[in-house]
C-alpha cells in the first residue's frame, strides 16, 4: 500500500502567523478504519417553541449533537413528526420569527464562523432544513473569541441578529422583509477597555422600534453593565447611555424585562438579583436559592403588563429550578427608589423580587416553555439521564414534593466519563460482551450497563406475579380469543384475551386445576395434561377424561412424583424418581411403553427424534456432571457425555435447527449454558462448550421468529440462540428476570400469521413480537451517588467505584446541597450481579482524594489498589484486599512530591503513573517494593494503557510516551517521545507503534511511530515520534476510548468479515460508537462507495457531507483520511440494486490489484456489498 505522505506545514498554522516546523517531513502507512454511531446523542443543546413548518400551530424543535427534531404540541404531550440531520461543524442553533413573519427562522452558526438562516419543511416523518441566506465572519489576529461561546441576541421588529463572535466586534445581520434574504451584513467595532470579556447581551424591547442593548463585561477591575444603543441606518454603536460598575462579581445572567418603563433587566449573581434600568436606578434582592447557582437554562415563563408581573424560570447545573418573580410598580410618580449614587429619586417605580424554589430536575441546557396557558415546560438536559416534560402546579406534588408533574420523559446517556469492557473468553473462543458506562447523572444513575440485545417490539404488559409455564392450545379456541392455560406452583387456570388484558373463565370437564402443571399439550387423539402425581388424556372438545396413568417405583412404598415431561408427536416422556418411562397416546387411551432404570434421581429428560426417524432421550442426573444419550428403541445409554464443571444440569433441550446443525442445550444450576453438537450420523453427542448467561438456571423453549426456529433461553439474563450459517449466536433479550415463554401465532389486520410470544415474567406477562436483529440496550443502575472511576474484571465477583458521598435515593435535594464533605470521595465495592453495595472506604482526611483504582492479581491472589493525593502535592498507593466482604488494608506506599494520576498492571506488576515519572512495583507478599522509574516527559499523565507487551504514556499536555516491555531485561524501555498538536482527552493502544486518540476540539487520530531528523550541534540527530496516520472530525469530544465491541463476533454473518481490531468511544454528549480496523481491500471498497454517497448528499447551507467530518484543530486542517463513515455509508441501503451493481462494477474496473492481495479473489458484488454492511451494521 502506498504511504500517506503527511506534510505538517501545509496544516500549522496559528492566528497570527505561520508556524514552520523545524522537522522534515515523516511518511507513514495510513490505516484503514471504520467508524459508525452505535447510539446518538439524546442530550439537548438548544430547544424553542414557534411556528417553524407551519403557521397553523406551534411546534417544539429540538437540537443534539448531530440532528434536530420537530415535535407537535399536544394537549399533555409532545409528538415527534421528522428529524434532520446535522453536521458536524455545526457550532450553535438559535430561532426568531422577525416582524410580519408567519413563520419562525433557524439560525445556525458552523465551525468557520459561517452564518445560515434557513426554514424547515416537514413532509411526512422527513424534515428539510432550507437554507436562506448565508454569510461568514472570519476572525483576525486583534480579535479574541467571546469565552462563553458566541452570544447572540435578536430584534424582531427591525429583523436584525446581533451576533457577538469576539470580545470586540459585533456581527450585525439584517433580513429582508421575507426574511429570505440577508439585506446588510456589517460588523460594528467595540473599544474594549480593561482587558473587558463579553458575558451577555439582550435587547431590551426587541418587539419595538427601540435599538437598546445590556451588555455585560467583565474587566480587570470587576463587572460593567452598560446600556448602549444600536444605529442600523448609521451602523455604528452610539455611546452607552448608561453604566454600572457595582455589578455582583460572579454575575453571568441577564434578563431583560418586557414590561415597564424605563427599560430595565435583571442581573443573576451568586445568592441575589439586582435590577437595573436606563435611568441610573437599581433594587437589590438576595435568596439562599441562588447560593451557589451556575444559571445554565432559563425562559420567561409569565408576564402580565395590567399587574406589572414578569416571571423568569431559571435551572442551575446542579439540578435546581427557581422561579424569579418580579412584580413592578403600577404608580411610578409616588413611589421612592435608589439610585446608583445614593440619592433618593421618587420618578423610580421600585421593583420587588422573589426567588421561589420549585423543585429538582436533571441538570438543563434549555428551558422552552411548550404552553403559557397550562404552565408546560420542555427541560432539556445537557448532561443527562433524561430531558422532561413538566407542567407547573400551585400546590405541592404529594408524592415529590416539588410544584410541578412529569408528563413525559425522553431518555438519555449522560455524558460519558469512563467506559470498560467485560468479556468472558472460553477456550471455544466465544465471547459475551458487555460494556459498562460511568456517565454524568445528577440523579445518581451514574453507571450504565450497554450490551446488544433483542427487543420485544411493542409488547402488551398484563400484571400477574408467579407463573409459572404458559401454553397456547388451539383446541381451546371455543372458550375465546387465544386461550392460554397458565400454571404456577400451586394451581392451573385457562385465560382468553380480552383486547389488552387477560381473562380468566371457566373450562369444565376433567381439566385438573387444583395442582401444578408440568406439560399441557394437544396431539390428534386428545389433549395431554402432566401434572406431579398423574398424566390425563383429556378430550379435545368436552375436556373429559379419557384414560389416565400414575408412575410408580419399585423403591419407594408411595407415589412418585413426576419430576419432568416431554412429547415428540405420539410418544410422551416421563422422568420420575431414576426412571424415564415411555407413554404412547393412543385415540382410546394411553399405553405403557419401554422403561429405563439409571444410577441415580433423575434431573432433566428431553425426547427427541432425529432427521433419519430415529427416537432418543437424553437424561440429566442430580449425582452425575455428565448427560446421558437413551435409545429409546431399546431404552439402553448409548453415551454419556461430561460436562466441562462441577454443576449439576436443571434444564435440557434439543434443537434441529437445519441439515447437519443440531445441538443438544444443558441449563446448569448457576446459569451458565453448556452445549454439545449432536451428530445424527454417528449419533453422538461432541464438542461440548459452555457460556455463561445468568445466575439462576436457565430454562428452554422452541419458537419461530421470522421463519427460522430458535431457542429462549429463560433466566434472570434471558437471550435467544439462533443459527447464522455454521455460527450459534446468542443475543441478549432486553427483559429482566424471564420465567418462561410460550410461542403463540396472532393474525394481523389482513390475516396474515404472525409469530409472537407470551413472556412469563416474574411479577407479570409480556405479549409481543421479538425483533429480527440485535440492538444495543441501556440498563441504568441507580446507584444512588456519582460514579467517577470503575474498576471491573470478568473473574471478579465485585465491581470497585469511586464516588461522591452523596445519596440522592434517600434524599432528592440532596444533589443540590454544596457540603464540602459531599465533594470528598470514597470508594465503594459493589457486587457484579445485585449491584447493591458490600462495602465502603473513605480517606481519614478531607485534604486526601481519591484519584484512580485498579484490580491486581499477584500470583493468583485478588488485590485493589487504590491511588490518592493529598492536596494535589503528594500521593500514595494503598493496597486492599476484600475478605469476608470486608476491605482490609493490608499495605500503605507513600509518594513524595508525586501524586497518583493513574494505575493499570502488568502480569505481576503495578504500574502507576505520577507527574512527569512512571513507577514500577512489584508485590512482596506483604508490601510494595519500587523496582524502576521511568521520565515520561509529562507534566500530569491521566492516560496509561497496557496492551499486550506496548505501554502507552499521556499526559494533559499534549506529550505522549510508548515503551515496549523487554523480556531478557525484564523491564519496559522507552520506544518514542513526542509532543504533539493535539490535545488528548482519550488514548488507547491499537498495537505496537500505533495509538488512537480523540482530542479537546473533536477529533479522532491514529498516531504511528515513526523516524525523524532534527538538525543539532553534531549534525543531523535522528529520533521517533508519533505522526498523524488518519484522522476524521465527530464534533464532540471523545472521552473514552476501550478495546471491545457492542456485538458479539460471531454475529459478523458469512460475509467473512475480518475485523483486526476494535473499539468502543464515548463522548462528552452521550453518543456511543465503534471503531474498526478492516483490510485495505475493504476499505478501499467502502471508501468508494462513500465519496459516491457524498457526492449526492448536502446538509445545511450547501456544505457536504465531507465537509462536515472535516478535521480541524488550533493548528492542523485537512480532509477525513484514514475513516470510512459508517453512518453514510447507510444511505447504501436506499440504492437500487441495479444502482450498486454500477457501482461495485466501476470500482472493480478501476481497481489496481496490489502485492498485499496475495491470491486472485474473486470480484465483488452487489450482494456481497449488502452482506458486508450488514455484517458491520450488526457489530454495533
Amino acid at each position: 500500500m502506498e504511504a500517506v505522505n503527511i506534510n505538517i506545514r501545509q496544516f500549522v498554522r496559528r492566528r497570527r502567523k505561520l508556524i514552520v516546523c523545524t522537522t522534515s517531513t515523516c511518511k507513514v502507512k495510513m490505516t484503514t478504519n471504520y467508524l459508525a454511531t452505535a447510539y446518538p446523542s439524546n442530550l439537548v443543546k438548544f430547544s424553542a417553541v414557534g411556528n417553524f413548518s407551519t403557521s397553523d400551530h406551534l411546534e417544539l424543535i429540538t437540537v443534539k449533537s448531530h440532528s434536530l427534531q420537530l415535535f407537535h404540541i399536544d394537549d399533555d404531550e409532545i409528538v415527534q413528526v421528522g428529524e434532520a440531520r446535522l453536521p458536524a461543524t455545526v457550532s450553535g442553533v438559535w430561532s426568531f420569527k422577525p416582524k410580519n413573519a408567519r413563520r419562525d427562522l433557524l439560525v445556525v452558526l458552523a465551525r468557520r464562523n459561517e452564518v445560515f438562516v434557513a426554514e424547515l419543511t416537514a413532509a411526512k416523518d422527513e424534515v428539510t432544513i432550507d437554507t436562506r441566506a448565508t454569510g461568514k465572519y472570519p476572525s483576525s489576529a486583534d480579535l479574541t473569541p467571546v469565552d462563553y461561546g458566541p452570544l447572540v441576541t435578536f430584534h424582531p421588529d427591525s429583523r436584525v441578529i446581533c451576533l457577538a463572535l469576539f470580545n470586540q466586534r459585533f456581527e450585525i445581520i439584517q433580513l429582508s422583509e421575507d426574511g429570505q434574504s440577508i439585506v446588510a451584513s456589517y460588523p460594528i467595532r467595540v473599544d474594549t477597555v480593561d482587558m473587558s470579556r463579553l458575558i451577555s447581551m439582550e435587547f431590551l424591547r426587541p418587539e419595538s422600534a427601540e435599538t437598546t442593548v445590556a451588555f455585560l463585561q467583565a474587566t480587570n477591575k470587576g463587572h460593567l453593565l452598560s446600556f448602549t444603543s444600536f444605529d442600523f441606518k448609521d451602523r455604528k454603536k452610539e455611546k452607552s447611555s448608561s453604566t454600572f460598575n457595582k455589578v455582583d462579581l460572579e454575575a453571568s445572567l441577564l434578563l431583560p424585562l418586557p414590561i415597564g418603563h424605563p427599560p430595565a433587566v435583571l442581573v443573576v449573581g451568586n445568592g441575589s438579583v439586582q435590577y437595573y434600568n436606563t435611568h441610573k436606578q437599581y433594587t437589590l434582592a438576595t435568596s439562599p436559592f441562588l447560593k451557589d447557582m451556575v444559571v445554565t437554562a432559563h425562559c420567561l415563563l409569565y408576564r402580565d403588563p395590567s399587574d406589572q408581573v414578569v416571571t423568569y424560570l431559571l435551572a442551575g447545573c446542579d439540578g435546581r429550578l427557581l422561579l424569579l418573580i418580579c412584580r413592578l410598580s403600577h404608580n411610578a410618580s409616588t413611589m421612592v427608589g435608589t439610585r446608583i449614587d445614593g440619592l433618593q429619586d421618587k420618578k423610580l417605580p421600585p421593583c420587588k423580587m422573589n426567588v421561589e424554589f420549585i423543585g429538582v430536575v436533571p441538570s438543563a441546557q434549555t428551558l422552552s416553555v411548550v404552553s403559557k396557558k397550562d404552565g408546560m415546560v420542555f427541560v432539556g438536559t445537557c448532561a443527562g439521564p433524561h430531558s422532561l416534560l413538566i407542567r407547573m402546579r400551585k400546590e405541592r406534588n404529594a408524592e415529590s414534593k416539588f410544584y410541578f408533574d412529569v408528563l413525559q420523559v425522553f431518555p438519555a446517556i449522560g455524558s460519558i466519563m469512563q467506559l470498560q469492557t467485560l468479556t468472558s473468553t472460553f477456550k471455544q473462543g466465544l465471547d459475551q460482551s458487555c460494556l459498562l458506562a460511568c456517565t454524568a447523572d445528577t440523579y445518581g444513575g451514574s453507571l450504565t450497563i450497554v450490551r446488544s440485545g433483542i427487543n420485544l417490539q411493542n409488547p402488551t404488559e398484563i400484571s400477574l406475579a408467579g407463573m409459572q409455564k404458559a401454553w397456547n392450545l388451539t383446541p381451546l379456541q371455543r372458550l375465546g380469543n387465544m386461550p392460554v392455560v397458565i400454571s404456577d406452583l400451586t394451581s392451573t387456570r385457562v385465560c382468553v384475551f380480552e383486547g389488552e388484558d387477560l381473562a380468566e373463565v371457566e373450562a369444565g370437564g376433567d381439566l385438573v386445576l387444583n395442582g401444578r402443571t408440568i406439560l399441557m399439550a394437544a396431539t390428534t387423539d386428545g389433549l395431554i395434561q402432566v401434572t406431579a402425581t398423574a398424566v390425563h388424556l383429556l378430550d379435545c372438545t368436552t375436556l373429559r377424561q379419557r384414560a389416565q396413568y400414575s408412575p410408580t417405583s419399585s423403591e419407594q412404598a408411595s407415589l412418585v412424583k413426576i419430576v419432568t415431561a416431554s412429547l415428540r408427536k405420539k410418544v410422551l416422556l416421563l422422568a420420575f424418581y431414576k426412571t424415564v418411562q415411555l407413554l404412547e397416546v393412543l385415540e382410546g387411551g394411553l399405553e405403557i411403553g419401554k422403561a429405563a432404570e439409571l444410577e441415580n434421581e433423575i434431573s432433566a429428560a428431553e425426547l427427541f427424534d432425529t432427521s433419519w426417524g430415529s427416537l432418543y432421550c437424553v437424561v440429566a442426573e442430580w449425582a452425575s456432571w455428565s448427560v446421558s444419550l437413551v435409545d429409546c428403541a431399546t431404552m439402553t445409554v448409548h453415551q454419556s457425555a461430561f460436562l466441562t464443571c462441577d454443576m449439576q444440569t436443571r434444564s435440557l433441550m434439543y434443537c434441529h435447527f437445519g441439515a447437519g446443525n443440531s445441538y443438544l442445550f444443558c441449563g446448569l444450576g448457576d446459569g451458565n449454558v453448556a452445549y454439545f453438537q449432536f451428530d445424527e450420523v454417528e449419533k453422538r453427542m461432541v464438542e461440548a462448550k459452555r457460556i455463561p448467561l445468568g445466575t439462576r438456571p436457565a430454562t428452554f423453549s422452541h419458537f419461530y421468529a421470522h421463519g427460522q426456529v430458535s431457542v429462549f433461553v429463560s433466566s434472570d439474563r434471558p437471550c435467544v440462540i439462533s443459527l447464522r450459517g455454521e455460527k450459534l449466536l446468542f443475543n441478549n433479550v432486553n427483559i429482566a428476570g424471564v420465567v418462561s415463554v410460550c410461542p403463540i401465532k396472532m393474525a394481523d389486520d389482513d390475516k396474515t400469521m404472525t409469530d409472537m410470544l407470551l413472556v412469563v415474567a416474574e411479577k407479570k406477562l409480556l405479549l409481543g413480537q421479538l425483533e429480527d436483529i440485535q440492538k444495543t440496550h441501556f440498563i441504568p443502575l441507580n446507584l444512588g451517588f456519582q460514579a467517577f472511576r470503575i474498576a471491573a474484571q470478568t473473574e471478579m465477583s465485585t465491581i470497585a467505584v469511586i464516588g461522591d458521598r452523596k445519596d440522592c435515593r434517600l434524599n432528592k435535594f440532596a444533589i443540590h446541597k454544596a457540603d464540602k464533605e459531599m465533594e470528598q470521595r470514597m470508594l465503594y465495592i459493589l457486587d457484579k450481579n445485585s449491584f447493591e453495595v458490600v462495602t465502603t472506604y473513605a480517606c481519614a482526611s478531607r485534604k486526601e482524594q481519591l484519584t484512580s483504582l485498579c484490580n491486581w492479581s499477584p500470583e493468583g491472589r485478588p488485590l485493589l489498589v487504590i491511588g490518592r493525593e493529598d492536596e494535589g502535592k503528594d500521593g500514595s498507593l494503598i493496597v486492599q484486599e476484600l475478605i469476608n466482604s470486608r476491605l482490609q488494608t493490608l499495605h500503605t506506599f507513600s509518594l513524595t512530591d508525586d501524586p497518583v494520576r493513574n494505575l493499570t498492571t502488568y502480569g505481576k506488576w503495578l504500574l502507576v503513573a505520577c507527574d512527569n515519572t512512571l513507577f514500577v512495583f512489584q508485590w512482596l507478599g506483604h508490601q510494595l517494593e519500587e523496582l524502576y522509574k521511568i521520565s515520561s516527559g509529562g507534566a500530569i499523565n491521566h492516560h496509561l494503557e497496557v496492551y499486550n507487551e506496548s505501554l502507552l504514556l499521556g499526559d494533559a499536555q499534549k506529550s505522549l510516551m510508548m515503551a515496549e516491555f523487554n523480556h531478557s531485561q525484564q523491564r519496559f524501555e522507552v520506544l518514542a517521545r513526542d509532543y504533539t498538536a493535539f490535545g488528548f482527552i482519550s488514548l488507547a493502544i491499537v498495537d505496537k507503534g500505533t495509538v488512537i486518540g480523540g482530542d479537546d476540539s473533536g477529533n479522532l487520530l491514529t498516531l504511528r511511530m515513526g523516524k525523524k531528523e532534527r538538525e543539532s550541534g553534531d549534525g543531523v540527530a535522528h529520533f521517533r515520534s508519533m505522526e498523524p496516520a488518519s484522522w476524521i472530525c465527530l464534533g464532540d469530544p471523545i472521552t473514552s476510548i476501550v478495546r471491545g465491541s457492542l456485538g458479539a463476533a460471531s454475529n459478523a454473518g458469512q460475509s467473512n468479515l475480518v475485523v483486526k481490531n476494535s473499539f468502543v468511544y464515548g463522548t462528552c454528549k452521550g453518543q456511543l460508537g465503534i471503531i474498526l480496523e478492516l483490510q485495505q481491500d475493504l476499505y478501499d471498497l467502502l471508501k468508494f462507495l462513500e465519496e459516491k454517497m457524498v457526492a449526492s448528499t448536502s446538509l445545511i447551507g450547501g456544505l457536504s457531507a465531507v465537509d462536515s467530518r472535516q478535521f480541524c484543530t488550533r493548528l492542523m486542517e485537512g480532509k477525513t483520511s484514514g475513516f470510512v463513515d459508517g453512518d453514510l455509508l447507510d444511505t447504501c441501503s436506499l440504492i437500487r440494486k441495479a444502482e450498486l451493481e454500477a457501482l461495485v462494477s466501476e470500482f472493480e474496473s478501476a481497481r489496481i490489484p496490489t502485492e498485499e492481495d496475495g491470491l486472485v479473489r474473486q470480484p465483488y458484488t452487489a450482494d456481497f456489498v449488502m452482506k458486508v454492511l450488514e455484517d458491520l451494521s450488526r457489530l454495533h
